[in-house]
């Protein structure tokens, strides 16, 4: 069975598992469902385990601490390298660990003769308190899963590592270069604006440094740069069917909701229902050689029929329940109606749904972020059913976390007050966005911002029609030219700046 909080649970995992696609450059995402294999690196780089206060701020004596999970290379480090640290962010880091030998950072340290560590992010995978899954931890320990103890964790570790078989001098004479992409990105900039002496330069990429509880802007670039005849027909079907849900009958409500065997289910899961993967596959599946949203789902929209509401309705009918039963029904059960049930639950039932990985997200966004992805205010033109709203996360936060409580609304005025959110300004920083990325609009390179930086001091850099994070897998013979340019900025830049201070 199905409820809002089982399809809320697949949009979170859909954005966790985009860690995957820097490993897989060839296959943007990997599949959601089942066993995936992952390289992993040769067990001389890790993971190791640091010890770590688990409050970096608590001078009341509490000395609770925990384990911090990292790997290290040190392979082509020579005197004065820099150490390149990238924190993977909101996922296990176990998956990501392959990009301390092959990853664009991973040859920036090679050509920059530097260190590169790559460190697990606070309560996800192996680092944080020694409990069986997210939900056994106490309310206190999870008071300390925030941005600002994630941060000292991150100037924790480059002024306490030590490295085998190697002499390196400490931090910040040894410079550090901290890098990232998406929430990671976001880190590396808070980072180095909250440690300056620690961290000398960052690589900032899709970060979405301003918090925003109700992200509905996360789809304008669907609107702005899909193909106008798809994005057209998709805006068309979903205005017809919220004409219905709003206005129409009883009658008319179930006779559509038919179409989409979802008659069993509330308004506001149904409108989460109508959203398939359309998110997934813009943000995750364009590529320099192939682009799903294209291809998987502006193919039931032929330009022929633009403007023939009916037989869009019924085309993106098919392709929704094929997307349904594929991602929301078992094997065993093969009528989508009877998989497509609602379910009243309790905090534990919910609980039950979501993965670690998911539920740490989910308190992030919940406590500090926001970052709610749903339909726009009335009037603005939407491609989602205007019954998802960000009030629709809002209630779950209050459902999952209601043992230990969380605010009633995501304090991100507070994040964008404490780490100045578009208007955050740092030197030697490299801010990287794709053209077409849902998270730009949170980034400094936001449309709505129209800043310009002075390359002598921080640069951005805009990759043409690209989504999310594309920079950050490793450079091979099959990387198109746009990518290895933008490598050797990124290189050209870092150079210039450490070697202009020695």
């Amino acid at each position: 069975m199905v409820t809002a909080s089982s399809l809320q649970k697949r949009l979170i995992d859909t954005h966790v598992l985009k860690k995957r696609f820097q490993i897989h450059s060839k296959n943007v995402l990997a599949p959601a469902e089942g066993e995936v294999s992952y390289p992993v690196p040769n067990e001389k780089y890790g993971g190791f385990f640091m010890k770590m206060p688990l409050d970096h701020f608590n001078n009341t004596g509490n000395n609770k601490t925990f384990y911090n999970k990292y790997w290290v290379n040190t392979d082509h480090y020579k005197p004065n390298g820099p150490i390149i640290l990238y924190n993977v962010g909101e996922s296990a880091a176990d998956e990501s660990a392959i990009l301390v030998t092959n990853s664009t950072m991973a040859q920036l340290a090679e050509k920059l003769n530097g260190i590169i560590i790559i460190m697990e992010h606070r309560f996800y995978g192996s680092s944080g308190p020694n409990v069986t899954t997210f939900f056994s931890h106490t309310k206190e320990d999870l008071e300390t899963f925030n941005t600002k103890q994630a941060l000292a964790d991150m100037a924790y570790i480059v002024s306490n590592i030590k490295f085998h078989n190697i002499i390196v001098p400490p931090v910040p004479q040894t410079k550090v270069i901290v890098y990232g992409c998406s929430y990671s990105g976001s880190l590396a900039a808070w980072a180095k604006d909250t440690y300056p002496n620690l961290f000398f330069a960052t690589v900032s990429s899709s970060a979405p440094v301003q918090a925003d509880v109700d992200f509905y802007k996360y789809f304008d670039p669907i609107i702005n740069y899909g193909p106008k005849h798809c994005v057209s027909s998709l805006q068309g079907v979903i205005s017809y069917i919220d004409n219905i849900l709003y206005n129409g009958s009883t009658s008319q409500v179930t006779e559509l909701k038919k179409v989409f065997y979802s008659q069993n289910l509330l308004d506001v899961t149904f409108g989460q229902i109508l959203m398939g993967n359309i998110a997934g596959a813009w943000q995750y599946g364009i590529n320099s050689t192939y682009n799903e949203f294209e291809e998987v789902i502006c193919k039931f929209f032929p330009q022929s029929e633009a403007n023939n509401i009916e037989a869009n309705l019924m085309s993106y009918s098919r392709y929704i329940n094929a997307y349904s039963r594929s991602t929301l029904c078992d094997k065993k059960t093969k009528a989508l109606q009877k998989c497509l049930v609602e379910t009243n639950q309790t905090a534990t039932d919910l609980a039950s749904e979501f993965s670690d990985d998911s539920a740490a997200w989910m308190w992030q966004t919940c406590t500090e972020f926001g970052f709610f992805q749903a339909s726009p205010p009335a009037k603005l033109p939407s491609i989602i059913s205007r019954k998802f709203s960000y009030k629709t996360y809002i209630d779950q936060c209050q459902t999952l976390f209601s043992k230990v409580g969380v605010p009633s609304t995501p304090n991100a005025a507070g994040i964008n007050n404490l780490y100045k959110g578009w208007n955050i300004e740092l030197n030697r920083t490299i801010w990287i966005d794709g053209e077409w990325d849902s998270w730009r609009e949170l980034s400094v390179n936001s449309l709505a911002m129209d800043r310009k930086f002075d390359t002598g001091y921080s640069t951005s850099i805009i990759i043409p029609r690209v989504t999310h994070c594309l920079n950050v897998a490793e450079i091979t013979e099959d990387t198109p030219q746009y990518l290895v340019d933008v490598f050797t900025q990124q290189y050209q830049t870092l150079y210039s700046w450490l070697h202009e201070s020695v």
